[in-house]
Protein backbone atom coordinates (compact mmCIF):
# COMPACT_ATOMS: atom_id res chain seq x y z
CA UNK A 1 0.00 0.00 0.00
CA UNK A 2 1.21 3.66 -0.69
CA UNK A 3 1.02 7.02 0.76
CA UNK A 4 -1.88 7.21 3.62
CA UNK A 5 -2.61 3.44 4.67
CA UNK A 6 -5.57 4.23 6.53
CA UNK A 7 -6.60 5.60 3.54
CA UNK A 8 -5.93 2.89 1.25
CA UNK A 9 -7.24 0.35 3.54
CA UNK A 10 -10.70 2.35 3.56
CA UNK A 11 -10.63 2.66 -0.49
CA UNK A 12 -9.80 -1.13 -1.14
CA UNK A 13 -12.09 -3.32 1.31
CA UNK A 14 -10.42 -6.54 0.73
CA UNK A 15 -7.24 -5.76 1.64
CA UNK A 16 -7.51 -7.29 4.91
CA UNK A 17 -7.98 -10.21 3.03
CA UNK A 18 -4.67 -10.00 0.87
CA UNK A 19 -2.52 -9.34 3.87
CA UNK A 20 -0.45 -11.97 4.75
CA UNK A 21 2.21 -11.03 7.72
CA UNK A 22 0.87 -11.47 11.69
CA UNK A 23 -0.75 -7.90 11.36
CA UNK A 24 -3.58 -9.55 9.45
CA UNK A 25 -6.01 -9.80 11.97
CA UNK A 26 -5.42 -5.87 13.33
CA UNK A 27 -5.94 -4.86 9.58
CA UNK A 28 -9.02 -6.19 9.08
CA UNK A 29 -10.40 -4.83 12.27
CA UNK A 30 -9.37 -1.64 11.16
CA UNK A 31 -10.83 -1.83 7.75
CA UNK A 32 -13.93 -2.76 9.36
CA UNK A 33 -14.14 0.19 11.35
CA UNK A 34 -13.80 2.57 8.68
CA UNK A 35 -16.55 0.55 6.75
CA UNK A 36 -18.66 0.68 9.53
CA UNK A 37 -17.75 4.67 9.78
CA UNK A 38 -18.76 5.36 6.33
CA UNK A 39 -21.86 3.70 6.33
CA UNK A 40 -21.10 1.53 3.75
CA UNK A 41 -19.96 -2.12 3.62
CA UNK A 42 -20.54 -3.26 6.89
CA UNK A 43 -21.66 -6.75 6.08
CA UNK A 44 -18.24 -7.49 3.78
CA UNK A 45 -16.44 -5.74 6.75
CA UNK A 46 -17.43 -7.92 9.19
CA UNK A 47 -16.73 -10.57 6.59
CA UNK A 48 -13.17 -9.34 6.25
CA UNK A 49 -12.90 -10.29 10.22
CA UNK A 50 -14.33 -13.69 9.97
CA UNK A 51 -11.94 -14.69 7.24
CA UNK A 52 -8.81 -13.40 9.38
CA UNK A 53 -9.52 -14.71 12.19
CA UNK A 54 -10.55 -18.23 10.19
CA UNK A 55 -6.60 -17.54 8.06
CA UNK A 56 -4.68 -17.37 11.62
CA UNK A 57 -6.96 -19.81 13.17
CA UNK A 58 -5.58 -22.20 10.20
CA UNK A 59 -2.45 -20.26 10.74
CA UNK A 60 -1.83 -21.63 14.06
CA UNK A 61 -2.90 -25.36 13.55
CA UNK A 62 -0.65 -25.61 11.08
CA UNK A 63 1.93 -24.42 13.06
CA UNK A 64 1.51 -26.17 16.11
CA UNK A 65 0.01 -29.39 14.03
CA UNK A 66 2.68 -32.01 15.97
CA UNK A 67 2.27 -30.78 19.24
CA UNK A 68 -1.81 -31.01 18.52
CA UNK A 69 -1.73 -34.25 16.71
CA UNK A 70 0.26 -36.41 18.90
CA UNK A 71 -0.47 -34.15 22.62
CA UNK A 72 -4.10 -35.00 21.09
CA UNK A 73 -3.94 -38.81 20.18
CA UNK A 74 -2.37 -39.37 23.41
CA UNK A 75 -4.49 -37.31 25.73
CA UNK A 76 -7.99 -38.75 23.87
CA UNK A 77 -6.04 -42.16 24.65
CA UNK A 78 -5.53 -41.39 28.29
CA UNK A 79 -9.47 -39.88 28.85
CA UNK A 80 -10.34 -43.44 27.75
CA UNK A 81 -8.81 -44.73 29.53
CA UNK A 82 -9.26 -43.71 32.40
CA UNK A 83 -12.83 -44.68 31.61
CA UNK A 84 -12.71 -47.85 31.28
CA UNK A 85 -10.03 -47.83 34.41
CA UNK A 86 -13.36 -46.20 36.31
CA UNK A 87 -15.64 -49.38 34.98
CA UNK A 88 -12.69 -51.72 35.80
CA UNK A 89 -12.61 -50.23 39.47
CA UNK A 90 -16.19 -50.09 39.59
CA UNK A 91 -16.83 -53.36 38.79
CA UNK A 92 -14.00 -54.68 41.82
CA UNK A 93 -16.04 -51.75 44.13
CA UNK A 94 -19.44 -53.80 43.35
CA UNK A 95 -18.12 -57.60 43.82
CA UNK A 96 -14.89 -57.78 45.56
CA UNK A 97 -14.72 -56.78 49.10
CA UNK A 98 -13.29 -52.83 49.76
CA UNK A 99 -10.35 -54.81 51.32
CA UNK A 100 -9.30 -56.71 48.10
CA UNK A 101 -9.56 -53.90 46.07
CA UNK A 102 -7.29 -51.41 48.67
CA UNK A 103 -4.61 -54.42 48.66
CA UNK A 104 -4.74 -55.00 44.64
CA UNK A 105 -4.45 -51.56 44.19
CA UNK A 106 -1.30 -50.94 46.21
CA UNK A 107 -0.02 -54.27 44.34
CA UNK A 108 -0.65 -52.92 40.86
CA UNK A 109 0.81 -49.67 42.26
CA UNK A 110 3.79 -51.02 43.04
CA UNK A 111 4.38 -52.79 40.29
CA UNK A 112 4.54 -49.67 38.55
CA UNK A 113 6.97 -48.22 40.42
CA UNK A 114 8.86 -51.61 39.97
CA UNK A 115 8.53 -50.60 35.77
CA UNK A 116 9.83 -47.38 36.49
CA UNK A 117 12.81 -48.23 38.27
CA UNK A 118 13.72 -51.12 35.66
CA UNK A 119 12.71 -48.68 32.76
CA UNK A 120 16.12 -47.25 33.55
CA UNK A 121 15.21 -44.37 31.36
CA UNK A 122 15.35 -46.19 28.61
CA UNK A 123 12.10 -44.68 27.42
CA UNK A 124 12.87 -40.67 28.07
CA UNK A 125 15.64 -41.63 25.85
CA UNK A 126 13.74 -43.48 22.90
CA UNK A 127 11.38 -40.10 22.96
CA UNK A 128 14.61 -38.05 22.11
CA UNK A 129 17.00 -40.50 20.36
CA UNK A 130 14.74 -42.35 18.07
CA UNK A 131 14.28 -40.12 15.39
CA UNK A 132 17.68 -39.80 15.13
CA UNK A 133 19.04 -42.92 14.79
CA UNK A 134 17.41 -43.61 10.76
CA UNK A 135 17.29 -46.98 9.71
CA UNK A 136 18.59 -48.41 13.39
CA UNK A 137 15.21 -47.20 15.13
CA UNK A 138 14.45 -50.88 15.39
CA UNK A 139 17.61 -51.93 17.05
CA UNK A 140 17.46 -49.17 19.70
CA UNK A 141 13.88 -49.99 19.91
CA UNK A 142 14.02 -53.79 21.02
CA UNK A 143 17.37 -53.54 22.68
CA UNK A 144 15.28 -50.91 25.06
CA UNK A 145 12.41 -52.88 25.51
CA UNK A 146 14.33 -56.15 26.24
CA UNK A 147 16.49 -54.51 29.03
CA UNK A 148 13.66 -53.03 30.44
CA UNK A 149 11.74 -56.60 30.64
CA UNK A 150 14.66 -58.00 32.80
CA UNK A 151 15.75 -55.11 35.04
CA UNK A 152 12.03 -54.83 36.11
CA UNK A 153 11.20 -58.18 36.77
CA UNK A 154 14.72 -58.52 38.98
CA UNK A 155 13.42 -55.27 40.85
CA UNK A 156 10.07 -56.76 40.96
CA UNK A 157 11.46 -60.17 42.37
CA UNK A 158 13.45 -57.93 44.95
CA UNK A 159 10.81 -56.23 46.26
CA UNK A 160 8.50 -59.14 46.46
CA UNK A 161 11.32 -60.84 48.90
CA UNK A 162 11.44 -57.92 50.67
CA UNK A 163 7.52 -57.45 51.36
CA UNK A 164 7.20 -61.14 52.42
CA UNK A 165 10.55 -60.35 54.78
CA UNK A 166 9.09 -56.72 56.75
CA UNK A 167 5.31 -58.25 56.37
CA UNK A 168 4.19 -55.33 53.91
CA UNK A 169 0.96 -55.45 52.35
CA UNK A 170 0.80 -58.63 49.82
CA UNK A 171 -2.67 -59.79 50.84
CA UNK A 172 -3.06 -63.25 48.17
CA UNK A 173 -0.03 -62.62 47.44
CA UNK A 174 1.94 -63.43 50.44
CA UNK A 175 4.10 -66.50 50.43
CA UNK A 176 2.49 -67.91 47.02
CA UNK A 177 4.05 -69.53 44.09
CA UNK A 178 1.53 -68.41 42.06
CA UNK A 179 0.91 -64.82 43.83
CA UNK A 180 5.12 -64.51 42.94
CA UNK A 181 5.23 -65.61 39.72
CA UNK A 182 2.17 -63.05 38.67
CA UNK A 183 3.72 -59.72 40.66
CA UNK A 184 7.28 -60.51 39.24
CA UNK A 185 5.43 -60.64 35.62
CA UNK A 186 3.37 -58.21 36.43
CA UNK A 187 6.85 -55.80 37.20
CA UNK A 188 8.20 -57.27 33.95
CA UNK A 189 5.76 -56.73 31.67
CA UNK A 190 4.80 -53.10 33.16
CA UNK A 191 8.70 -51.99 32.43
CA UNK A 192 8.62 -53.31 29.04
CA UNK A 193 5.02 -51.88 27.69
CA UNK A 194 6.21 -48.37 28.96
CA UNK A 195 8.98 -48.16 26.88
CA UNK A 196 7.15 -49.53 23.98
CA UNK A 197 4.27 -46.79 24.41
CA UNK A 198 7.75 -44.14 24.84
CA UNK A 199 8.76 -45.58 21.61
CA UNK A 200 5.38 -44.56 19.65
CA UNK A 201 6.26 -40.98 21.03
CA UNK A 202 9.24 -40.85 19.92
CA UNK A 203 8.47 -41.69 16.48
CA UNK A 204 5.66 -39.44 16.47
CA UNK A 205 3.03 -42.18 15.74
CA UNK A 206 1.43 -41.33 19.76
CA UNK A 207 -1.91 -42.40 17.73
CA UNK A 208 -0.56 -46.06 18.22
CA UNK A 209 0.22 -45.36 21.66
CA UNK A 210 -3.75 -44.36 22.46
CA UNK A 211 -5.09 -47.71 20.70
CA UNK A 212 -2.61 -49.97 23.25
CA UNK A 213 -3.94 -48.27 26.03
CA UNK A 214 -7.71 -48.18 24.97
CA UNK A 215 -7.45 -52.16 24.30
CA UNK A 216 -5.65 -52.77 27.60
CA UNK A 217 -8.19 -50.86 29.37
CA UNK A 218 -11.16 -53.02 27.31
CA UNK A 219 -9.12 -56.14 27.64
CA UNK A 220 -8.90 -56.04 31.07
CA UNK A 221 -12.64 -54.85 31.50
CA UNK A 222 -13.62 -57.93 29.67
CA UNK A 223 -11.46 -60.04 31.26
CA UNK A 224 -12.54 -59.22 35.56
CA UNK A 225 -16.28 -59.37 34.14
CA UNK A 226 -16.00 -63.05 33.34
CA UNK A 227 -14.09 -63.42 36.13
CA UNK A 228 -16.89 -62.12 38.40
CA UNK A 229 -19.61 -64.01 36.44
CA UNK A 230 -17.39 -67.19 37.14
CA UNK A 231 -17.18 -69.07 40.08
CA UNK A 232 -13.56 -67.90 40.64
CA UNK A 233 -12.71 -66.35 44.54
CA UNK A 234 -13.39 -62.46 44.60
CA UNK A 235 -9.94 -61.88 46.11
CA UNK A 236 -7.00 -59.38 45.22
CA UNK A 237 -5.47 -62.02 42.95
CA UNK A 238 -7.70 -62.07 40.66
CA UNK A 239 -8.13 -58.52 39.95
CA UNK A 240 -4.18 -58.54 39.50
CA UNK A 241 -4.47 -61.18 36.93
CA UNK A 242 -6.69 -59.25 34.63
CA UNK A 243 -3.90 -56.42 34.54
CA UNK A 244 -1.40 -58.46 34.06
CA UNK A 245 -2.80 -60.68 31.06
CA UNK A 246 -4.08 -57.93 29.36
CA UNK A 247 -0.63 -55.87 29.56
CA UNK A 248 0.96 -59.04 27.82
CA UNK A 249 -1.65 -58.95 24.88
CA UNK A 250 -1.39 -55.66 24.00
CA UNK A 251 2.48 -56.24 24.64
CA UNK A 252 2.22 -59.31 21.84
CA UNK A 253 -0.19 -57.30 19.22
CA UNK A 254 0.92 -53.52 19.37
CA UNK A 255 4.79 -54.79 19.40
CA UNK A 256 4.05 -56.23 16.45
CA UNK A 257 2.38 -53.34 14.85
CA UNK A 258 5.89 -51.80 15.87
CA UNK A 259 7.46 -54.02 13.59
CA UNK A 260 5.07 -53.24 11.14
CA UNK A 261 5.71 -49.53 11.21
CA UNK A 262 9.64 -49.72 11.13
CA UNK A 263 10.10 -52.47 8.57
CA UNK A 264 11.99 -55.49 7.40
CA UNK A 265 12.93 -57.87 10.70
CA UNK A 266 16.60 -57.51 9.83
CA UNK A 267 16.44 -53.90 11.57
CA UNK A 268 15.20 -55.68 14.74
CA UNK A 269 18.47 -57.06 16.12
CA UNK A 270 18.95 -55.37 19.44
CA UNK A 271 21.81 -53.34 19.69
CA UNK A 272 22.36 -52.82 23.58
CA UNK A 273 26.03 -51.53 22.56
CA UNK A 274 24.09 -48.42 21.51
CA UNK A 275 21.99 -47.81 24.40
CA UNK A 276 25.55 -48.21 26.40
CA UNK A 277 26.99 -45.59 24.76
CA UNK A 278 24.02 -43.27 26.04
CA UNK A 279 24.69 -44.80 29.58
CA UNK A 280 25.53 -41.59 30.96
CA UNK A 281 22.28 -40.23 29.43
CA UNK A 282 20.14 -43.14 30.45
CA UNK A 283 20.79 -42.09 34.26
CA UNK A 284 20.22 -38.73 34.08
CA UNK A 285 16.79 -39.15 32.59
CA UNK A 286 16.10 -42.40 34.80
CA UNK A 287 16.62 -40.35 37.90
CA UNK A 288 14.64 -37.68 36.56
CA UNK A 289 11.82 -40.62 35.65
CA UNK A 290 12.05 -42.45 38.84
CA UNK A 291 11.80 -38.95 41.04
CA UNK A 292 8.57 -37.46 38.99
CA UNK A 293 6.79 -40.65 38.54
CA UNK A 294 7.71 -42.24 42.41
CA UNK A 295 5.33 -40.40 44.68
CA UNK A 296 2.16 -41.17 42.11
CA UNK A 297 2.65 -44.49 43.02
CA UNK A 298 3.84 -44.84 46.50
CA UNK A 299 1.37 -42.75 47.88
CA UNK A 300 -1.48 -45.25 47.42
CA UNK A 301 0.82 -48.04 48.99
CA UNK A 302 1.02 -45.77 51.71
CA UNK A 303 -2.53 -45.41 52.57
CA UNK A 304 -2.84 -49.31 52.22
CA UNK A 305 -0.10 -49.98 54.40
CA UNK A 306 -0.17 -46.79 56.89
CA UNK A 307 -3.73 -45.82 57.14
CA UNK A 308 -5.90 -48.89 55.44
CA UNK A 309 -6.55 -51.13 52.42
CA UNK A 310 -9.77 -49.99 52.97
CA UNK A 311 -8.92 -46.59 53.05
CA UNK A 312 -7.06 -47.04 49.52
CA UNK A 313 -9.78 -48.29 48.25
CA UNK A 314 -11.94 -45.30 48.23
CA UNK A 315 -8.57 -42.91 47.99
CA UNK A 316 -7.86 -44.57 44.61
CA UNK A 317 -10.66 -43.65 42.59
CA UNK A 318 -10.04 -39.54 43.51
CA UNK A 319 -6.12 -40.39 42.48
CA UNK A 320 -7.34 -41.97 39.31
CA UNK A 321 -9.08 -38.54 38.05
CA UNK A 322 -6.01 -36.90 39.35
CA UNK A 323 -3.49 -39.03 37.34
CA UNK A 324 -6.28 -38.54 34.17
CA UNK A 325 -5.88 -34.95 34.57
CA UNK A 326 -2.04 -35.10 34.73
CA UNK A 327 -1.94 -37.71 31.93
CA UNK A 328 -3.29 -34.69 29.34
CA UNK A 329 -0.73 -31.88 30.48
CA UNK A 330 1.99 -35.05 30.26
CA UNK A 331 1.02 -35.28 27.24
CA UNK A 332 1.67 -31.72 26.21
CA UNK A 333 4.65 -32.09 28.02
CA UNK A 334 6.71 -35.17 26.52
CA UNK A 335 5.15 -33.89 23.00
CA UNK A 336 7.05 -30.63 24.02
CA UNK A 337 9.89 -32.31 24.44
CA UNK A 338 10.16 -35.22 21.79
CA UNK A 339 9.67 -32.09 18.82
CA UNK A 340 11.43 -29.16 20.41
CA UNK A 341 14.73 -31.24 19.89
CA UNK A 342 13.78 -30.35 16.38
CA UNK A 343 12.22 -26.57 16.53
CA UNK A 344 13.81 -25.04 19.50
CA UNK A 345 12.51 -21.92 18.18
CA UNK A 346 9.04 -22.49 18.38
CA UNK A 347 9.60 -23.58 22.02
CA UNK A 348 8.46 -20.28 23.66
CA UNK A 349 5.25 -19.95 21.75
CA UNK A 350 4.87 -24.29 22.17
CA UNK A 351 5.49 -23.79 25.96
CA UNK A 352 2.46 -20.92 26.19
CA UNK A 353 -0.03 -22.68 24.97
CA UNK A 354 0.66 -26.28 26.41
CA UNK A 355 0.97 -24.26 29.94
CA UNK A 356 -2.63 -22.74 29.47
CA UNK A 357 -4.68 -26.02 28.02
CA UNK A 358 -2.97 -27.50 31.63
CA UNK A 359 -4.00 -24.93 33.40
CA UNK A 360 -7.50 -25.15 32.44
CA UNK A 361 -7.39 -28.69 32.63
CA UNK A 362 -6.43 -28.62 36.60
CA UNK A 363 -9.17 -25.94 37.50
CA UNK A 364 -11.52 -28.69 35.84
CA UNK A 365 -10.02 -31.20 37.75
CA UNK A 366 -10.31 -29.43 40.89
CA UNK A 367 -13.60 -28.28 40.60
CA UNK A 368 -15.05 -31.85 39.78
CA UNK A 369 -13.19 -33.41 43.04
CA UNK A 370 -14.23 -30.07 45.57
CA UNK A 371 -18.12 -30.50 44.39
CA UNK A 372 -18.57 -34.50 43.45
CA UNK A 373 -15.96 -36.25 45.56
CA UNK A 374 -18.26 -37.70 47.37
CA UNK A 375 -20.63 -38.33 44.10
CA UNK A 376 -17.93 -39.80 42.44
CA UNK A 377 -17.27 -42.11 45.32
CA UNK A 378 -20.58 -43.55 46.01
CA UNK A 379 -20.65 -44.69 42.43
CA UNK A 380 -18.18 -47.32 43.51
CA UNK A 381 -19.60 -48.05 46.27
CA UNK A 382 -21.41 -46.39 48.74
CA UNK A 383 -19.48 -47.36 51.57
CA UNK A 384 -16.45 -45.53 49.82
CA UNK A 385 -17.90 -42.44 50.83
CA UNK A 386 -18.11 -43.28 54.34
CA UNK A 387 -14.89 -44.66 54.74
CA UNK A 388 -13.34 -41.27 52.87
CA UNK A 389 -15.89 -38.43 54.07
CA UNK A 390 -14.78 -34.82 53.17
CA UNK A 391 -11.30 -35.96 52.46
CA UNK A 392 -10.66 -35.82 48.92
CA UNK A 393 -12.39 -32.66 48.11
CA UNK A 394 -8.97 -30.53 48.03
CA UNK A 395 -7.46 -33.29 46.41
CA UNK A 396 -7.24 -31.78 42.61
CA UNK A 397 -5.90 -28.41 43.43
CA UNK A 398 -2.87 -30.32 43.25
CA UNK A 399 -2.96 -31.12 38.97
CA UNK A 400 -2.03 -27.04 38.50
CA UNK A 401 1.04 -27.29 40.59
CA UNK A 402 1.68 -30.70 39.57
CA UNK A 403 1.28 -29.72 36.02
CA UNK A 404 4.08 -26.91 36.26
CA UNK A 405 6.69 -29.81 37.27
CA UNK A 406 6.00 -31.76 34.36
CA UNK A 407 6.50 -28.87 32.24
CA UNK A 408 9.41 -28.00 34.48
CA UNK A 409 10.81 -31.01 33.59
CA UNK A 410 10.26 -30.79 29.31
CA UNK A 411 12.10 -27.46 29.53
CA UNK A 412 15.17 -29.15 31.84
CA UNK A 413 15.50 -32.02 29.56
CA UNK A 414 15.44 -29.26 26.06
CA UNK A 415 18.05 -27.15 28.35
CA UNK A 416 20.52 -30.32 29.24
CA UNK A 417 19.79 -29.56 32.50
CA UNK A 418 18.68 -33.18 33.08
CA UNK A 419 21.51 -33.79 35.98
CA UNK A 420 20.31 -30.51 38.00
CA UNK A 421 16.62 -31.07 37.61
CA UNK A 422 16.79 -34.78 38.73
CA UNK A 423 18.53 -33.25 42.42
CA UNK A 424 15.16 -30.50 42.67
CA UNK A 425 12.77 -33.44 41.54
CA UNK A 426 14.08 -36.07 44.24
CA UNK A 427 13.97 -33.69 46.86
CA UNK A 428 10.60 -33.02 45.83
CA UNK A 429 9.18 -36.34 45.13
CA UNK A 430 11.15 -36.85 48.93
CA UNK A 431 8.79 -34.31 49.92
CA UNK A 432 5.47 -35.07 48.98
CA UNK A 433 5.85 -38.76 50.00
CA UNK A 434 7.20 -37.59 53.92
CA UNK A 435 4.75 -34.83 53.90
CA UNK A 436 2.12 -37.28 52.67
CA UNK A 437 2.81 -39.95 54.92
CA UNK A 438 3.21 -37.62 58.08
CA UNK A 439 0.02 -36.32 57.30
CA UNK A 440 -1.51 -39.79 57.62
CA UNK A 441 -0.26 -39.86 60.98
CA UNK A 442 -2.15 -36.92 61.86
CA UNK A 443 -5.51 -36.99 60.25
CA UNK A 444 -5.80 -40.08 57.73
CA UNK A 445 -6.75 -39.33 54.37
CA UNK A 446 -7.45 -35.67 54.92
CA UNK A 447 -3.87 -35.71 56.31
CA UNK A 448 -2.41 -37.24 53.09
CA UNK A 449 -4.34 -34.42 50.95
CA UNK A 450 -3.04 -31.66 52.71
CA UNK A 451 0.51 -33.38 52.96
CA UNK A 452 0.67 -34.38 49.43
CA UNK A 453 -1.02 -30.50 48.05
CA UNK A 454 2.08 -28.65 50.54
CA UNK A 455 4.44 -30.50 48.95
CA UNK A 456 3.42 -30.20 45.13
CA UNK A 457 2.59 -26.55 45.76
CA UNK A 458 6.09 -25.47 47.50
CA UNK A 459 8.01 -27.84 44.65
CA UNK A 460 5.82 -25.55 41.69
CA UNK A 461 6.85 -22.08 43.08
CA UNK A 462 10.02 -23.16 42.78
CA UNK A 463 10.32 -24.47 39.35
CA UNK A 464 8.03 -21.16 37.49
CA UNK A 465 11.74 -18.93 36.79
CA UNK A 466 13.28 -21.17 34.66
CA UNK A 467 9.49 -21.97 32.74
CA UNK A 468 9.32 -18.23 32.70
CA UNK A 469 12.97 -18.26 30.98
CA UNK A 470 12.37 -20.51 28.97
CA UNK A 471 9.10 -18.47 27.43
CA UNK A 472 10.83 -15.46 27.39
CA UNK A 473 13.70 -17.20 24.64
CA UNK A 474 16.11 -17.93 27.06
CA UNK A 475 16.79 -21.33 26.87
CA UNK A 476 18.93 -22.71 24.54
CA UNK A 477 17.56 -26.28 23.67
CA UNK A 478 20.22 -29.27 22.64
CA UNK A 479 20.11 -30.72 19.46
CA UNK A 480 21.68 -33.20 17.45
CA UNK A 481 19.80 -31.88 14.10
CA UNK A 482 22.13 -30.59 12.26
CA UNK A 483 19.36 -29.33 9.63
CA UNK A 484 15.92 -29.31 12.06
CA UNK A 485 13.62 -29.12 9.11
CA UNK A 486 10.08 -28.75 10.46
CA UNK A 487 8.52 -32.14 11.62
CA UNK A 488 5.60 -33.11 9.92
CA UNK A 489 3.10 -35.08 11.55
CA UNK A 490 2.55 -38.62 10.25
Amino acid sequence: MAGNKSEDLFIERSAPLRDTDQRRGLHALTGTMRLNLSGRGTFMGAKSVASAIADHVREGMDKHSVLYTNAGASTIGGVGTAALGFLFWGVAARFFPPHAVGVATAIISMMGLMGIIGDGGLGALLIGETLQHKGREGELILAAVLASLAASGVCGLAYFVLANEFGWQLGQFAHSYAGAVLFVGGCALSGAVSVLDQAFFGLLKSVYQMYRSLSFSLIKLLFLAALVTSDAMHNEFFIVLAWVVSILITILVFGRLMLKIIGPVGRWIPDFRLLGRRFPLLIRHHMLNLATLAPGLIIPVLVTILVSPEASAAFYPAWMIICLALFGSGSLATTLYAIGRAEPSQLPSRLLLSLGLSAVVGAVTASVLFFFSGTILGLFNHSYRELAGPSLQLLGFGVIAAAIKQHYIAVSRLANRVGVASVYLALGALLEIGLAAAGSQVSGLFGVTVGWLLAVFLEASLMLKPIAKAMLGGTKTESRLRSPARIQSS
